[in-house]
């Protein structure tokens, strides 16, 4: 009876945190996208699958509609489309940020050489962090300590393995 009762606080006791975490976020608050995003329509997601043709580009202005659960729902300043984010909205922090200064330059072409930074802001959170381990319940912080990102293509399929050492690529493995 103790250990079920203790376990109940304890799952209470997170999901007050990720509550008032995700609560950070008010509607109508204007924040900028993070990195690239992929979408398919009007979905992105938490993935952020090569597939998907249409990009948000990194330090896109936009503007918060919901944000709660499973999703986080913005619009776009530019055009004032609305895209769904099918994403932890507790961590929302991997996909948008509040101040555009903190969104660091990417590139085209990921290379060797690129800092975790600059493949972050080009290829957007990673699918995986390690074999197995998904980033979506992950924080920002775990991703960026993980020294291999694997990104998907589609759903059945990976697009790459990006190794890292010392926060730097030193591989790119293409499937």
């Amino acid at each position: 009876m103790k250990k079920n009762m203790l376990l109940l606080v304890g799952v209470f006791l997170v999901s007050l945190v990720c509550n008032v975490y995700a609560g950070t976020l008010q509607k109508d608050e204007t924040l900028f996208v993070r990195s690239n995003l992929h979408a398919v329509g009007t979905t992105l997601a938490w993935h952020n699958m090569s597939s998907f043709k249409d990009v948000i580009p990194a330090g896109t202005e936009v503007k918060i509609v919901k944000c709660g659960g499973e999703r986080i729902v913005f619009v776009t300043s530019e055009n004032n489309k609305k895209y769904v984010l099918e994403a932890n909205s507790a961590q929302w922090d991997k996909y948008l940020v509040k101040d555009k200064n903190e969104i660091k330059a990417g590139k085209e072409n990921i290379s060797v050489g690129m800092s975790k930074e600059e493949v972050y802001a080009s290829m957007g959170c990673p699918a995986y962090i390690a074999w197995g381990i998904k980033s979506y319940n992950h924080p920002l912080e775990d991703i960026m300590k993980s020294d291999k990102w694997y990104y998907l293509k589609n759903s059945r399929n990976h697009d790459k393995l990006i190794k890292f050492e010392n926060g730097i690529v030193s591989s790119i493995e293409k499937y």
